[in-house]
């Protein structure tokens, strides 16, 4: 990936364990991490928890309006309290990519 490239950054706010929607979710992840595994960052936050890293300026204004689970797809959200379709996560991801 060249400097100028720049990775797609996913956010996932799930319960704490993961709830089978959660679960769900970071299997599809998984997926999309392995088909583009230079071109995506994922950051997972649990409900109740300190994040580990910075979260993204959209996922902040959020507030305490986030549901769970939640889906930001580079600062943007992108679905909340159900499991989207693959395809439509995949497609999401690769166009942020474009």
């Amino acid at each position: 990936m060249s400097d100028t490239e720049q990775r797609v950054r996913v956010e996932l706010l799930l319960a704490s364990p993961p709830t089978s929607k959660g679960k769900k979710i970071l299997e599809m992840i998984e997926q999309i991490i392995n088909k583009f595994p230079d071109k995506i960052r994922v950051d997972i936050y649990y409900a109740g928890e300190t994040p580990d890293v910075s979260p993204s300026a959209g996922y902040q204004s959020a507030g305490k309006f986030k549901k769970i689970p939640s889906i930001f797809i580079n600062s943007s959200k992108f679905w909340e309290r159900e499991v989207p379709e693959y395809e439509e996560l995949e497609n999401a991801v690769k166009q942020c990519m474009a």
